[in-house]
């Protein structure tokens, strides 16, 4: 017949000791292991008295052993560093090797995020994307895009903030750029958030290209695409009154006339109207007006946002184009700044950066009362028109705007 052991119950192994007392409470009972370790008591409690009797006599033989940090670990532990083994064994990397790994990876990330860090080094090895610099990568694109024939001012923007600016900066491969990068970079950059949304999306458009080129991975969100829009100052937009547009008219230089007018009466943008000569730039010419119809049509390679679009002139436009019906070529072929300047100066009038096509969209508005038209006739959007050019002017300076004709 099984004797039971009596309690307390001593565990030895050499001159190590192990108890093990029992104590029932409310019929359920609990047994506590208790040794001593590193100069303090230590106990566990279990309800399973056969677990107990595996835990202190493993404690014992530990003791025996002087192994007394294993002697202090608990059971669950011990069941951990077993599957932490199993897990490494295969791979043949030592359990400190691999916390060493573990912990460096997770400072570098700056949390738990080694699995995901491994499978997106994974998936671009996988890719086997090309090792592009920032510098080579801009250079395809640049050159990339200046064979699709975009306008030399586009290609000059796209070079001081690419070239000047982004590849300067950063002298490493495109594909380690990260969003925080772009963001120090950016916040860095002196100029207000104007400046540095244009240079966000000349950044952004350049990871889009690389990205359906295959020249950083396909299968993750791009550095740039993470990058918010900077708050722009909401500004009133600048207008001329009447009587200014009309001593500008009247003090400019013969050939500044027609610049002057279409900008004002017409609409156009500046550099629509504009031919830059030594870089090939189109803009307006003569041929483009229909003095009989009393329509201008803009071309789409003259267009700013590259759509063609036809202005029906007003009566007060076409007094001041008539002069020069039957002229050919550019409408205005040089760099309008000085002409402007001189005229400026004349007039006792201050200049205000696109004040003419302001007055125009302002002007405008107040006299049709339709955004759609005034959209069509500038090549906006009828948005920015209601948002920047609606009840800005009275009616009587309306009519006073468009009554500004030549004088006889």
């Amino acid at each position: 017949m099984r004797v039971k052991p009596s309690y307390p119950r001593s565990i030895v192994r050499g001159s190590a000791t192990v108890k093990i007392y029992r104590k029932t409470d409310r019929g359920a009972c609990r047994y506590n292991v208790v040794y001593a370790s590193g100069g303090a008591r230590r106990f566990h409690t279990y309800t399973d008295e056969a677990e107990a009797v595996r835990e202190a006599t493993a404690r014992a033989e530990d003791l025996a052993r002087g192994d007394h940090e294993a002697a202090a670990i608990s059971g669950a532990d011990r069941a951990a560093l077993a599957e932490a083994h199993r897990e490494l064994e295969p791979l043949g990397v030592s359990l400190v090797s691999a916390v060493h790994a573990f912990a460096e990876a997770f400072r570098i990330l700056g949390g738990n995020r080694v699995t995901e860090a491994a499978r997106l080094l994974r998936s671009k090895l996988d890719e086997q994307l090309p090792s592009l610099t920032v510098a080579e990568a801009v250079a395809r694109y640049c050159a990339d895009k200046e064979a699709l024939g975009i306008s030399y001012r586009h290609r000059a923007d796209m070079r001081f903030i690419l070239e000047r600016g982004f590849a300067s900066a950063f002298r490493c491969p495109l594909a380690s750029v990260t969003s925080g990068d772009l963001r120090e970079y950016l916040n860095r950059r002196s100029g207000g958030a104007v400046s540095r949304n244009n240079h966000r999306r000349g950044i952004a458009a350049l990871f889009n290209y690389a990205k359906r080129n295959g020249w950083i991975s396909k299968a993750e969100a791009h550095a740039a695409s993470a990058l918010e829009k900077y708050e722009e100052p909401r500004r009133d937009v600048e207008i001329f009154k009447p009587a200014e547009v009309a001593a500008l008219l009247a003090n400019a230089d013969r050939d500044l006339v027609p610049w002057i007018a279409l900008v004002a009466f017409g609409g156009l943008r500046h550099d629509e109207v504009t031919t830059i000569a030594s870089t090939g730039e189109p803009g307006l010419c003569w041929e483009a007006i229909d003095f009989a119809k009393g329509v201008l049509v803009v071309p789409a390679a003259v267009s700013k946002v590259k759509r063609k679009r036809k202005i029906a002139l007003p009566p007060n436009l076409l007094e001041w184009l008539a002069p020069y019906r039957g002229s050919s070529g550019p409408i205005f072929a040089k760099d309008p700044r000085r002409s402007l300047a001189a005229a400026t100066r004349a007039a006792g009038v201050k200049w205000k950066r696109n004040a003419l096509r302001h007055s125009f969209g302002s002007y405008r508005m107040e006299s049709v009362k339709n955004a759609g038209q005034v959209a069509l006739e500038m090549g906006n959007s009828p948005g920015i028109v209601l948002r920047h050019y609606h009840e800005i002017v009275s009616a009587e300076d309306a009519a006073e705007y468009w009554a500004i004709r030549p004088s006889v």
